[in-house]
């Protein structure tokens, strides 16, 4: 083999090491976290408890070793179903998990109040926006004696579970959305959302 077709061999095989390393770092294990909480079971949204914030079975899971992810991963069943052809759904279940920096958190004296559900009609592209913020007292900043330095390096992880159709006055029609929460500019991942 000349030296010519070995240095190209090289060249590939570290460019497929390299693709290998990428798709198994935090970035990557985001974008799979967010595709894997999308194809949950519609039927186990079921059992979870809105108005809550609790992590669920359907809460959106994050690798406890990526200690690098900092943002909000939503999960939502693919197809809810209106009580009837001229209301909105009876339920659109939407489960968030958060991991910030203890800094980050305590920023937000009112978390709920702070995170944005957004749905956008794929159709007609109108955005609607709401608080998670449900009228009940809001989970009490975390308190501590650590300087600014330590509070950006720990993390705080929460969880919410709220019924979008109560955040959000949806159409009594039958649409298809585009299903994300904010946070300041904190975006999280996009779910497609049918209501048939």
């Amino acid at each position: 083999m000349s030296r010519f077709v070995r240095g190209a061999v090289a060249s590939v095989l570290a460019c497929l090491l390299a693709l290998a390393c990428a798709a198994s770092g935090p970035a990557a294990a985001r974008e799979r976290a967010g595709r894997t909480d999308s194809m949950k079971d519609d039927r186990a949204f079921d059992e979870v408890r809105l108005g809550t914030r609790e992590q669920s079975a359907c809460s959106p899971e994050i690798d406890p070793f990526d200690s690098e992810f900092r943002g909000l991963l939503v999960a939502a069943p693919s197809k809810v179903a209106r009580r009837s052809a001229s209301a909105p759904p009876a339920r659109l279940p939407v489960c968030i998990t958060g991991q910030l920096s203890l800094r980050e958190v305590r920023s937000h004296p009112d978390l709920a109040a702070a995170v944005e559900l957004e749905l956008t009609d794929v159709a007609t592209g109108r955005v609607l926006r709401g608080s998670l913020a449900d009228g009940r007292p809001s989970r009490p900043a975390p308190q501590t004696d650590f300087d600014e330095a330590e509070q950006e390096a720990r993390i705080d992880r929460f969880f919410f579970n709220v019924d979008a159709s109560e955040v959000v006055a949806l159409p009594a029609r039958a649409a298809e959305y585009e299903l994300r929460v904010r946070l300041g500019e904190r975006v999280s991942n996009t779910l497609r959302v049918s209501v048939e």
